[in-house]
């Protein structure tokens, strides 16, 4: 007998709400059910849209705080807008062909011209230790996503252009460290010298400055498919050091280095993960035949608990619920329900209404860059529908993803009217800081007297958003809670922890209710009677705002793919190392399960 009564008729996540009040014992069971029943949407996470995946503590130096400390800058740049109204795209081409063929030249083999020897200074800011790297029987290091006020190394190199990925750098850093060399995919190079205005590349009314090639000679680029030999310091040693896909966001990059020593002998191999999102078919066959004698791993979600939907399958529930079920549900709620005042309305502003017809914005909330993959298989989804991005970015100065409709603004409303000219669907990626100002942002009511009615679906993009009531498993966050592993039973503890019956059965749970249970077929769609902390509507602006649980990072099943699939001596954890007690579990449980397959 079912002592809760919970799975009778429970057709949807309201139903389960409905049962709240057929518990009748005290039990973690009616402390779950109490939480996920709260119509409040969360006060903690200033996130309707996403502009900051709260991933790293604030000592890693995540985006946010990044993203606070770009106030000035966009000062300057007002005041720089004050003086020149108009952008100068000749001159922006001009220099961006410079560019491009100086990019064209860079070397792949380096050797670095030291003035004078890198001085370690024990008062200098100290560096993470999964920041630096040192090679096996000598003195030589590298720093990975980091940049010291004094440097310590010769090479930096930088994953991918998230804030929190090169902490510390600025075009006053490149000057007080002479002999520093800078190293990432080629498919950054434009971005970087963009972002950070390095030569003037950014400038609206400059040209590139004379000294340009002496500049960017010290920022080195790794070639798709070729490796970069790059020899360290003032001997004959060198390392090999190749990219591949991070599956994070675009220009993102696993960091492949092979350590050679003086007499040309393999001594070490290398993956640094940087930040990833970990896919077995499209990382294995490359990474297969490889032993690691170190792996630096993105351990943001390290726990079991944090077992999203792969991004591939959520790009299709996401198409399918957008369009079958999400927007019918705010036509039938908005429009076809309270008739006499839709007839006023049309009747006084002569604004005309057809639901084949309607035009639909959706939002995509991003970083300054992150979430390509997302939008572009929504837009091939859709019927091609445009895909707006401002060019005031540098995001715009990526390759795109060829199967998204992608057009790079100078004037988004402009373009936004444009396009709904030929598509009753549109997205615009970008980050919008409150999502109450999107309409004057966007001014969508001068869309509205042009094109009638419309709607506008605000999408939210974090893997936080697959649970509101994180703190409710934080047990699983302690190791004394978790079951005791060996290799007699680490399979089974795995597969537990990956399939989520550890922790319903330790949590008394029939069901761990998430984000991505609105996409269940029997789930019906009532704006009315929505758990807030999914979905919101502001029927005044006619703005819908969606918490999706969307990740760029490695759900933990994934990070347990990977490191059963993968051969390596050591795992080194790069997030969440103030809890390496926890990590320390997880990454033996790994470990336990890789060697018993081999």
């Amino acid at each position: 007998m079912n002592k809760y009564n919970l799975k009778i008729k429970q057709t949807n996540i309201t139903d389960f709400y409905k049962t709240k009040n057929q518990v009748i014992s005290k039990s973690k069971k009616e402390e779950y059910i109490s939480l996920i029943t709260d119509d409040e949407p969360s006060e903690c996470e200033n996130d309707l849209i996403i502009l900051e995946e709260k991933i790293k503590p604030i000592d890693d130096h995540d985006e946010e705080s990044h993203l606070k400390k770009s106030t000035k800058s966009q000062f300057f740049k007002a005041n720089e807008n004050e003086v020149v109204n108009k952008y100068d795209e000749n001159l922006f081409d001009e220099k961006r062909a410079i560019l491009l063929q100086n990019l064209k030249e860079k070397p792949e083999i380096y050797r670095p011209i030291l003035n004078e020897d890198i001085l370690i200074n024990d008062s200098s800011q100290r560096i993470p230790s999964y920041r630096i790297h040192q090679f096996p029987e000598c003195e030589d290091k590298i720093t990975i996503d980091f940049f010291p006020k004094n440097s310590q190394t010769v090479y930096h190199f930088i994953s991918h252009l998230h804030s929190d990925h090169h902490v510390g750098f600025s075009k006053k850093w490149l000057a007080q460290n002479p002999n520093a060399i800078i190293v990432f995919g080629e498919e950054n190079y434009l971005p970087f010298l963009y972002k950070f205005n390095i030569v003037n590349f950014k400038s609206k009314v400059k040209d590139l400055e004379e000294d340009y090639e002496a500049i960017t000679s010290r920022i080195l680029v790794i070639r798709k498919n070729k490796p970069l030999k790059l020899f360290l310091n003032k001997g004959d040693s060198y390392i090999l050091v190749k990219t591949l896909n991070a599956n994070h966001c675009i220009g993102a990059c696993l960091l492949l280095f092979e350590y050679y020593d003086e007499f040309n002998q393999l001594k070490e191999t290398v993956l640094h993960t940087g930040d990833f999102r970990y896919n077995s078919k499209m990382m294995l066959p490359k990474l297969k035949n490889i032993y690691f004698d170190k792996i630096y791993l993105d351990t943001t979600y390290k726990s079991p608990v944090w077992n999203f939907t792969p991004k591939e399958e959520l790009l299709d529930k996401v198409s399918d619920f957008l369009q079958l079920k999400l927007k019918p549900a705010i036509i039938d709620n908005w429009f076809q329900k309270g008739r006499i005042q839709r007839t006023l309305d049309t009747f006084v502003k002569n604004i005309t209404f057809d639901k084949k017809s309607l035009k639909t914005l959706i939002v995509l909330g991003s970083y300054t860059i992150g979430k390509e993959f997302l939008a572009s298989g929504i837009s091939s989804k859709l019927n091609d529908c445009p895909i707006l991005l401002d060019r005031d970015g540098f995001r715009s100065l990526y390759n795109l993803p060829k199967n998204g409709n992608f057009i790079i603004s100078n004037d988004v409303v402009n373009d936004l009217i444009n396009s709904f000219k030929d598509h009753d669907i549109v997205v615009y990626l970008g980050s919008i800081g409150n999502p109450k100002e999107i309409k004057q942002k966007l001014k969508l009511f001068n869309v509205e007297k042009l094109f009638g009615k419309m709607i506008t679906i605000c999408i939210s993009l974090s893997g936080w958003n697959f649970y509101n009531w994180k703190n409710f498993f934080q047990d699983m966050e302690i190791v004394e809670e978790l079951p005791i592993v060996n290799e007699s039973n680490c399979f089974r503890v795995l597969e537990e922890f990956n399939d989520n019956s550890y922790v319903k059965r330790k949590y008394q749970l029939d069901e761990i209710f998430n984000s991505d249970l609105i996409f269940d077929d029997n789930f019906e769609v009532d704006l009315e009677n929505l758990p807030k902390w999914i979905i919101t509507q502001d029927k005044l602006n006619r703005i819908v705002y969606w918490k999706l649980s969307y990740s760029d990072h490695s759900s933990y099943k994934e990070l347990s793919q990977c490191c059963t699939e993968l051969k390596y001596g050591e795992i080194i954890p790069t997030v969440n190392t103030h809890n390496m007690e926890l990590l320390d579990y997880h990454i033996n449980l790994w470990k336990l399960c890789n060697i018993s397959n081999r």
